[in-house]
C-alpha cells in the first residue's frame, strides 16, 4: 500500500491541473471583458459626436426618432447583428432582433441600447460556449485521471467506464447551490445590461459628459468580469470535485475520503476546520462534507484506504471484462492506461461546448491550423517559415488600399522597402503602424525570423487609436502572403485598417476591413466553421494532395482567408508581379 503522502501528492497533482485551466480560461475572459468594453466605449464616443452639445446629451435629444437615413442605417446594423446572433445558444436575443427589425419608428436612445447589447450578448454567448467547453475538459479529464491515479497507485487495472457525450451533458447540467452556471451567465447578462441601460439613461437626464458615462460603464463591466471569475473558479472546483466522487465511485474499491486543504494565511476557516476529516462517500454533501465550501474555494479530497478494508494488493494484476490478464506497471504513463482502457483522449464536447473535430488522416499529409492555434492574436506572423528570402532592390512594394490617399500610399511603400531591406539584412520581421490619414509612422517593433508579438506599448497605442484610423505594414522574409494570425488583429484592434504584407523579394498583400466594427469573438466562431469547410474541400482537390507540407499549409490559410474576407466584407489585394526578379523564386 502507498503511503498517505503519495495519495495526497497525486491528488494535488490532478486538482492543479484543473486549477490551471480555469486560470488559463480567466485570461481569455478578460480579453473578451476588455474587447466588449472597447466596443461599447465605441458606441458611446459615435453617439456623442453625433448628437451631443455641449458636451452632453439631454434625455429629450435621446428620445428623438431616427431619421429616414438613420432608420435604414439602423436596419442594416440589425441584420450584422442578427447574423452574429445565431451563434447565441439562448435565442431569446435573436427573437428580440427579428422583433426590432420590424419598428417603424426607433428612438436614438433605443438604437443605442440595441448597440450596446449586442455587445454584452456576444460576451455572454462567448462565455457560455468557453466555459461549457472548460467545465467539460476539467470534468473528462479530472475522472480519467483519477481513475489513472487509483490504478497505479494500488496496482488494480480495473476496466473503467468511459464517458459519452449525453452522460457529459447531464453532468453539465448540474445544478450547484441552487443553479447551473449556464443559467448564472445568462442571469448576469440581463442584469449587467439592465444596469448599462440605466447608467445611459442617468447620464442623459444628468447631461453627463462621454468621460463620465464611459467611465461608469468601465467600472460595471469590472463588477462584471469578477462575477465571471468567480463562477469560473468555482465551477471549475465543483465539477473538477464531481469528477474525482465519480472516478471514487467507479473504482470499485474506493468508499471514503479525506478532506485535503492547503492550510496558510489565505485559508479560511470552514476549510481548516474540514482538512483531515474522513467521510464515507454516501455521506458526500458539497459545501457540508465535500468542497467546494465556498467561493475560490481549493480545497481538495484524496482517497482514504483505512475504511476501505483494502490489504496488500500485491500483484500487479487485473482481470478485463472478458475475464483476461494483463499487468499494470507502477510505470505506466497516462496515455498508455487511456489506450488500454478503450478512452478516447480526444475531450467530449457537451452541448455548451465548442470543439474542433480532430484533422483525420487522408489527402491532407500535414498538421492543419485549428480554431485554438488564433485564440490569442496580438501578433503578426509567417507560420512554419525559417528562410530569408533575398532583397528584391527591383520591386516598388507599392499595394493601392481601399480608402488611402496617393501620398500616404507612396510613404507606406518606401517604409515596406525600408523594411524588407533591413529585414533581409537581419533575418527578422519588423512590424510598422503608419497613421491611415497623414501616413506618418506611429510605432515600431522588431521580432524574430518569423513573428512579431506586440508588447504592452503597442497594445496601448492599437487600443488608444480612433477606429480604422491605422494600417499595420510588416515583411514576411519568407515571402508568403498575410495570413489568417495576421489578419485577426483586425478583429481584437478596431483601430486597425489594414494589415499588410510585404515579402523581401517584392511580392504585397493585405487585407483590408470594411468601415463596420469587426467583432474578435464572432470572427473567431465563423473561423471554425470555415476551417471545417475549406478543410472538406482540400481533400477532395487532387492537385492539392500532392503538394508539399510547406505548401499545404500556405494554401490551406490563404482558402481560409479568402472565405474569412468574403464573410466579413473585407478586401484581400496582392501583387507578387515583381517576386519573377528574383533569383530565388
Amino acid at each position: 500500500m502507498k503511503p498517505a503522502s503519495y495519495w495526497e501528492h497525486r491528488s494535488a497533482e490532478v486538482s492543479e491541473a484543473a486549477f490551471k485551466k480555469a486560470d488559463a480560461y480567466e485570461n481569455v475572459m478578460l480579453r473578451e471583458y476588455t474587447h466588449a468594453l472597447d466596443r461599447i466605449k465605441e458606441r458611446l464616443a459615435a453617439f456623442y459626436g453625433r448628437y451631443a452639445t455641449n458636451d452632453g446629451i439631454s434625455l429629450a435629444d435621446a428620445r428623438k426618432q431616427l431619421t429616414g437615413k438613420e432608420l435604414t442605417a439602423h436596419r442594416m446594423t440589425l441584420e450584422e447583428f442578427t447574423a452574429k446572433a445565431k451563434a447565441n445558444t439562448d435565442g431569446k436575443w435573436t427573437q428580440e432582433l427579428n422583433r426590432a427589425s420590424f419598428k417603424a419608428r426607433v428612438s436614438r436612445l433605443e438604437a443605442l441600447e440595441l448597440q450596446v447589447r449586442q455587445e454584452v450578448e456576444v460576451l455572454a454567448g462567448s462565455r457560455q460556449a468557453g466555459t461549457g467547453k472548460l467545465l467539460g475538459d476539467i470534468y473528462e479529464d479530472t475522472y480519467y485521471k483519477t481513475g489513472y491515479e487509483l490504478q497505479r497507485g494500488l496496482g488494480i487495472g480495473i476496466s473503467f467506464a468511459r464517458i459519452n457525450k449525453p452522460g457529459l451533458e447531464t453532468v453539465l447540467g448540474t445544478e450547484f447551490a441552487g443553479s447551473n452556471w449556464s443559467k448564472r451567465i445568462w442571469g448576469d447578462r440581463d442584469k449587467l445590461m439592465q444596469e448599462l441601460r440605466t447608467k445611459m439613461s442617468q447620464a442623459f437626464i444628468r447631461g453627463e459628459p462621454l468621460e463620465r458615462l464611459s467611465s461608469d460603464v468601465a467600472k460595471r463591466m469590472d463588477v462584471s468580469l469578477s462575477n465571471a471569475r468567480r463562477l469560473v473558479q468555482t465551477e471549475s472546483a465543483f465539477f473538477a470535485g464531481q469528477a474525482t466522487m465519480d472516478g471514487y465511485k467507479k473504482s470499485k474499491v474506493i468508499k471514503a475520503y479525506k478532506i485535503v486543504a492547503t492550510l496558510d494565511r489565505s485559508t479560511s476557516d470552514i476549510c481548516q476546520d474540514m482538512d483531515g476529516q474522513v467521510f464515507n462517500l454516501e455521506d458526500m454533501r458539497v459545501g457540508e462534507t465535500y468542497p467546494p465550501f465556498h467561493s475560490h474555494c481549493r480545497t481538495t479530497t484524496v482517497a482514504e484506504f483505512d475504511n476501505t478494508g483494502i490489504t496488500d494488493l500485491g500483484k500487479r494484476l487485473a482481470r478485463d471484462d472478458d475475464g483476461s490478464v494483463y499487468k499494470v506497471p507502477s510505470t505506466m504513463k497516462y496515455p498508455e492506461w487511456a489506450k488500454r482502457q478503450g478512452i478516447d483522449m480526444e475531450p467530449t464536447a457537451g452541448s455548451t461546448g465548442v470543439a474542433v473535430p480532430p484533422i483525420e488522416s487522408g489527402r491532407i499529409q500535414s498538421r492543419l491550423p485549428t480554431i485554438e492555434d488564433f485564440e490569442s492574436a496580438g501578433a503578426v506572423e509567417e507560420p512554419g517559415s525559417g528562410v530569408n528570402r533575398r532583397f528584391n532592390p527591383r520591386a516598388t512594394y507599392y499595394a493601392y488600399l481601399p480608402d488611402v490617399g496617393e501620398d500616404v500610399l507612396e510613404e507606406l511603400a518606401e517604409i515596406n522597402r525600408e523594411i524588407a531591406r533591413t529585414g533581409y539584412k537581419e533575418a527578422r520581421e519588423t512590424l510598422v503602424v503608419v497613421d491611415r490619414e497623414s501616413g506618418s509612422e506611429i510605432s515600431r517593433l522588431s521580432g524574430s525570423v518569423n513573428a512579431v508579438k506586440f508588447t504592452a506599448e503597442m497594445d496601448a497605442v492599437l487600443r488608444a487609436a480612433p477606429p480604422r484610423s491605422v494600417i499595420l505594414t510588416h515583411n514576411h522574409p519568407g515571402g508568403t502572403r498575410v495570413n489568417v494570425m495576421d489578419s485577426i488583429n483586425m478583429g481584437d484592434y478596431p483601430a486597425i485598417k489594414v494589415v499588410m504584407a510585404v515579402g523581401h523579394n517584392g511580392g504585397v498583400s493585405f487585407i483590408s476591413a470594411g468601415s463596420s466594427a469587426v467583432d474578435g469573438v464572432a470572427l473567431r466562431s465563423r473561423l471554425r466553421q470555415i476551417f471545417l469547410d475549406v478543410e472538406d474541400r482540400l481533400r477532395k482537390d487532387k492537385k492539392y494532395a500532392t503538394m508539399s507540407k510547406t505548401a499545404q499549409l500556405e494554401y490551406f490559410d490563404y482558402q481560409v482567408l479568402l472565405s474569412l474576407a468574403d464573410e466579413m466584407g473585407w478586401t484581400y489585394g496582392e501583387d507578387f508581379s515583381a517576386t519573377k526578379y528574383d533569383p530565388r523564386i
